[in-house]
């Protein structure tokens, strides 16, 4: 709940409210359902970039103000010029690392550091780089007062790279390095994740083999 309709339930029951249920309204019921309302939360979440004509078009029964509304009052968000997009972690994706941590832990227990030597990572990072990004594409949407959100000086001299390496470490050592000159999206991260899976597969043959 925003801070506009926290102060104005305090006034209501202030008043002598004492039910805590909107009042029954004449008129068409909203089309705006809280399924709908999840969906859109989602879709912020997955990609903060989104611009509202985008949203839009992904939900075409809801007017342009309508969403811009659900978005800015009922969701809490608003858009800041960004420079990096920061890594978001929902709360499933802190509970997998909890449980992969703790399977780890018990693993390393077992067999000591023979498991870390089997251990193989991978990951992606971000290098800055001019860019053909619109004014519209470069913000991204925010909760009100979140920390979670990252510095934004310098933003329209420094626009967010495209690029990305992949690296693939074994045991404190980096034993390659691809980078790719696309633009960044989900599906390119899907890409460099087949692209180290295959590596791996080719690599256990080999050890095989020999």
């Amino acid at each position: 709940m925003n801070r506009t309709s926290v102060f104005k339930w305090c006034r209501e029951f202030k008043n002598g409210r004492t039910s805590v249920h909107d009042d029954q309204r004449s008129g068409r019921p909203s089309i705006l359902t809280d399924d709908i309302v999840k969906k859109i939360e989602n879709a912020l979440r997955d990609d903060r970039r989104l611009t509202v004509d985008e949203l839009s078009a992904m939900f075409p029964q809801i007017s342009r103000s309508l969403l811009h509304e659900t978005i800015t009052e009922t969701l809490g968000y608003r858009k800041l010029s960004a420079r990096w997009v920061p890594k978001q972690l929902t709360d499933q994706h802190k509970l997998n690392r909890v449980e992969a941590g703790q399977e780890f832990l018990r693993r390393y227990k077992l067999h000591g550091d023979e498991f870390l030597r089997s251990i193989v990572t991978g990951d992606e990072t971000w290098a800055y780089d001019e860019n053909s990004l619109s004014r519209a594409r470069v913000f991204e949407w925010y909760k009100r007062f979140s920390e979670d959100r990252e510095s934004t000086e310098d933003d329209q001299r420094e626009k967010t790279h495209q690029d990305i390496e992949t690296l693939e470490k074994h045991y404190k050592e980096v034993k390659k390095v691809e980078i790719y000159k696309k633009k960044a999206s989900n599906k390119l991260l899907d890409e460099t994740n087949d692209w180290l899976k295959k590596a791996l597969k080719d690599k256990i043959e080999d050890v095989i083999v020999a």
